[in-house]
């Protein structure tokens, strides 16, 4: 089965203060950890932005869109980023999400014929809407929710026939949250910089 990524990003982080795209984690580019986790399962990857592409216009092999809608959030990413799929299954990630599972994300393709969606759980049980698998039979009812100008990913996923995954849904797989870590201030960074140094040990 061909598989899409889609992975979402945006501009300046204002808790940051600055682009995360050139964020070094482990001396690596966050955007570039998440490019190489994708390559290997999927067919074609998709980069959404806000409009500020030129952050991206170096990297090589994947495509840059624009988000469809002023109002920037997670819901029109993931719907402009299925818009411009071909395939029925599509992996949904961040680009600030430096340590991907891509043997989960890869097991979870495989199940999404029998569902909409595939979410998985931290082991607070909070879904991750953005380390998930979504199939373009989402697409209607995503459409639906942002013409009448609501943006919630998770009130979307409850309108839809969705497996979430918990911790025991895919034990096998050695998720943790270090799998759903996203980069959104300095001590996530530090947080990141130490995971990836215990990880080339």
């Amino acid at each position: 089965m061909e598989v899409t990524g889609i992975i979402l990003a945006e501009g300046k982080n204002l808790r940051l203060d600055k682009n995360k795209v050139t964020e070094l984690i482990g001396g690596i580019p966050v955007i570039d950890r998440v490019i190489k986790s994708l390559t290997p399962i999927t067919n074609r990857i998709i980069l959404v932005t806000d409009g500020n592409s030129e952050f991206f216009s170096t990297i090589k092999n994947i495509e840059v869109i624009t988000d469809n809608y002023l109002i920037k959030k997670p819901l029109t990413g993931i719907y402009t980023g299925l818009c411009s799929s071909h395939t029925i299954a599509n992996i949904v990630v961040g680009y600030n999400m430096p340590f991907l599972n891509t043997e989960l994300l890869e097991h979870m393709t495989k199940l999404l014929p029998s569902f909409d969606a595939i979410v998985p759980r931290w082991p607070n049980m909070q879904k991750e809407p953005l380390h998930a698998v979504y199939s373009i039979s989402c697409m209607a009812t995503m459409k639906k929710h942002l013409e009448n100008h609501r943006y919630s990913i998770i009130h979307v996923l409850k309108e839809m026939h969705v497996l979430h995954l918990n911790k025991r849904g895919f034990a096998e797989f050695d998720p943790d949250f270090f799998s759903f870590l996203n980069i959104n201030d300095e001590a996530d960074i530090n947080l990141a910089n130490k995971i990836a140094a215990m990880k080339q040990r």
